[in-house]
């Protein structure tokens, strides 16, 4: 497996700024309601086109998408349980339950960048990032994808912070994209060499 392009975005150690995710918004026509775990997400890929040169039309339609989270869009989830708690069953909005399923994430990105390929989302604190690489290795050796986005992503939240008390090596909010191939005139991808 190859690596074609990469990119990243932090927000050092707290949430990534207000204005670049506006920009974000802006650069990939997403509404100012978009949840912010899609919004970082949207920010890696940005910087992934930005290093590389590329567009998003330059992705092979039927690329396929892996987005991978220890917590995932938890800020969706915990809203739509909060709307559950506080109000009757017909008063709690659609929107948070549709985003508080389980592949919503990568469907979110598959829709954003307008790809057909395989959609998968990995959540998970073991191995998680290991278990994604090898998916993406099956995806594309397989023959069911030509290439495939590999996104892992954590937002900023009460819940991740209290994580972080437990375990200290919790990612603070950030991302990072890696376009992969099984096309070998690119460098062959190493995770720990990127930086």
């Amino acid at each position: 497996m190859y690596l074609k392009a990469w990119g990243k975005v932090s927000g050092n150690g707290a949430k990534i700024d207000s204005a670049l995710l506006k920009s974000i918004r802006g650069e990939f026509g997403l509404g100012v309601r978009t949840p912010r775990f899609y919004q970082i997400c949207a920010a890696a890929v940005s910087d992934m086109f930005k290093r590389a040169g590329l567009t998003a039309q330059e992705l092979s339609r039927e690329c396929g998408i892996i987005v991978a989270s220890r917590l995932g869009p938890v800020a969706m989830v915990s809203k739509f349980q909060d709307e559950l708690l506080d109000y009757p069953e017909d008063q709690v909005m659609a929107g948070n339950f549709a985003n508080s399923v389980h592949n919503a994430p990568a469907g979110a990105v598959t829709v954003m960048l307008d790809v057909r390929g395989p959609a998968f989302s990995v959540m998970g604190f073991e191995d998680m990032i290991p278990q994604a690489i090898e998916l993406a290795e099956m995806t594309l050796s397989s023959g069911n994808a030509p290439e495939m986005l590999l996104i892992t992503a954590e937002e900023e939240t009460v819940i991740g912070e209290s994580v972080r008390m437990v375990h200290s090596s919790f990612e603070h909010e950030a991302a990072a994209v890696y376009l992969l191939t099984a096309d070998d005139k690119y460098p062959e991808f190493d995770i720990n060499a990127i930086k």
